[in-house]
């Protein structure tokens, strides 16, 4: 994911951007990536700033973008510390090209204001929430699956919950190619037969031995008054 962002800011013509990265640690690793993707690009930060998941106030941050010459922002947020960071934009008239990972939560969208119009985000899968999907079938399942189910968590989905979606159905089709008994390592060998397995929501699943790590690709979306629309799908890295 960092390695994408980092050299989808280099197609997005980024110029001397601010990075904002929450300080956990499955997070550490796409701000690494990232920051070495900008080097290969030629894209150097002004600011790094790492903050609390816990963080109430994002007026200091955006200030000290503002005073290191921040023309945009690349942040890993989770979707409510976005929330707080485009409301201190917003307070302060700091509107600047900004992309992130994970910024289409409908829930938190709400509270993200104006400015996140134009922002720009990725997503491994299909945006269930772009207009032109609407009549997608594997969006249809999706939001169906919930809606039966779950209906009252049908505004909290995001890209999030699409993994766990597609995580689950890859699991599911594991766990029917196992001969006999359920152990972590018959799972392990179901999973490496799959070969361009289609859950939905991706193109498909490969995996064989080694780092179980079959998704590379992304589709990018960007805010359009309120909706998030897709732009470019399957761009691998």
């Amino acid at each position: 994911h960092g390695t994408a962002m980092g050299h989808h800011a280099k197609d997005l013509n980024i110029q001397a951007p601010g990075v904002i990265i929450v300080n956990v640690n499955f997070i550490a690793p796409l701000q690494n990536a990232m920051l070495k993707a900008l080097q290969q690009e030629g894209i150097k930060p002004v600011d790094v700033e790492q903050v609390d998941i816990t963080k109430a106030d994002f007026s200091d941050i955006i200030v000290k973008l503002r005073a290191a010459g921040a023309k945009s922002i690349l942040a890993g947020l989770d979707p409510f510390s976005y929330a707080r960071m485009f409301q201190a934009m917003e307070r302060q008239n700091f509107k600047v090209p900004t992309l992130g990972f994970g910024l289409d939560k409908k829930s938190a969208n709400d509270a993200y204001g104006s400015f996140i119009d134009g922002a720009e985000s990725m997503i491994p899968f299909k945006e269930a929430f772009d207009p032109a999907s609407a009549n997608d079938p594997d969006v249809a399942e999706y939001f169906g699956a919930v809606q039966r189910y779950f209906p009252n968590q049908a505004k909290a989905l995001d890209v999030y919950t699409e993994a766990q979606w597609v995580a689950a159905k890859v699991f599911v089709e594991g766990l029917k190619r196992i001969p006999g008994a359920v152990t972590r390592q018959s799972l392990v060998a179901a999973l490496n037969t799959l070969k361009d397995f289609k859950p939905g929501l991706i193109p498909s699943v490969t995996y064989s031995a080694g780092n179980h790590d079959p998704n590379h690709c992304f589709n990018w979306i960007r805010n359009d008054k309120g909706a998030w629309k897709t732009y470019a799908t399957n761009k691998c890295f």
